[in-house]
């Protein structure tokens, strides 16, 4: 689900709804066939609008969005992959995620591969995602039903067999289901694939979830890296002055962005007092890359405008000494 942020915003833009919704319904449709393709299209369009207007949406859908199902797997795919390769993990994992929505039977996507051509670890995971909505959502003997239903066609025939195998292993199912399912998981990790996280893979962790956030809407894309870029001046700073113990430090810095040093900022409202030149910093490059950046109501402003507007406000909401760096950056 790495890569699950990337068409966010194209499914709320053509069905007018949660794309949070509709993704987790979208894992309870057999979306290969026609009719409950269609039906899926009927149910979730504008929910909020007349049938009518839902009818005509859905259909809008059906004739102009041709091949839009296959793009956007594509694009989460391979979105999921490379963030996988960012964090680390190895090329087997990273083909597990490019092809989780692969069929055995060659009809699913992005790529349509068949059989034993998609990656063993790709057919797994491909399983286990529809198994574990179906389980969370109607129950573990529904789950064992479609596995069962689609053995041979969406499925590797073998692995719904050693499924169901374990299908009445309540231990099994109740920790997948239990309160911390996490714990139990970690038990499995194999000792060899354990990384340990120095400051520079830190930062590759950090730049990947940056990357999964940002992914979100188009006109959120790449803004942390560049609110990161701009906000350089006290990296050195940083690492002359302080050591960070894991996050620690990192959490105030970066929930104080939206603050101003008047306390007329969000959400706790505090001041100058209450703001490190490090949070200060970050309030000036957010505020320079939200306003170079184009958004669905205006166009990004040039560098001129942004730094006068910054200006106006410095000395009173914004620190003058960052803006005054953000200034000779550009010189």
């Amino acid at each position: 689900d790495l890569g699950c942020s990337s068409n966010a915003a194209r499914l709320c833009t053509l069905f007018g709804a949660d794309d949070r919704r509709l993704k987790r319904n979208h894992k309870l449709t057999d979306w290969s066939a026609p009719l409950p393709s269609l039906a899926y299209a009927l149910r979730h369009a504008l929910p909020e609008a007349s049938p009518l207007a839902r009818v005509m949406r859905a259909t809008t859908i059906g004739v102009t969005e041709r091949g839009a199902g296959r793009e956007m797997t594509q694009t989460r795919c391979d979105r999921g992959a490379e963030i996988a390769s960012l964090l680390g993990f190895t090329t087997a994992t990273q083909e597990a995620i490019r092809s989780l929505d692969e069929h055995w039977d060659g009809r699913g996507m992005p790529l349509g591969l068949r059989g034993d051509a998609i990656p063993l670890a790709g057919r797994i995971v491909g399983l286990a995602q529809t198994v574990e909505v179906f389980a969370s959502t109607y129950g573990v003997n529904a789950a064992m039903a479609i596995a069962i239903e689609r053995r041979g066609s969406w499925f590797d025939p073998l692995l719904v067999d050693v499924l169901r195998s374990f299908r009445r292993d309540r231990a099994f199912w109740a920790s997948v289901f239990g309160a911390d399912p996490r714990t139990e998981l970690s038990a499995y990790e194999p000792e060899e694939q354990v990384l340990m996280a120095d400051d520079a893979r830190l930062d590759l962790i950090a730049a990947a979830f940056a990357r999964v956030i940002d992914a979100k809407s188009p006109y959120t894309y790449q803004h942390s890296e560049r609110v990161a870029e701009l906000a350089e001046n006290p990296q050195f700073t940083q690492r002359i002055l302080q050591r960070v113990t894991a996050f620690e430090s990192i959490v105030e810095i970066a929930s104080s962005h939206h603050e101003r040093l008047d306390g007329r900022g969000y959400h706790r409202g505090i001041d100058a007092e209450h703001l490190c030149p490090l949070s200060r910093a970050l309030v000036v490059a957010d505020i320079a890359e939200a306003l170079l950046a184009d958004r669905p109501y205006r166009s990004g402003l040039p560098w001129e405008e942004v730094l006068r507007i910054l200006k106006q406000e410095a000395g009173t909401a914004v620190c003058a000494v960052s803006v005054a760096a953000l200034e000779a950056s550009r010189v």
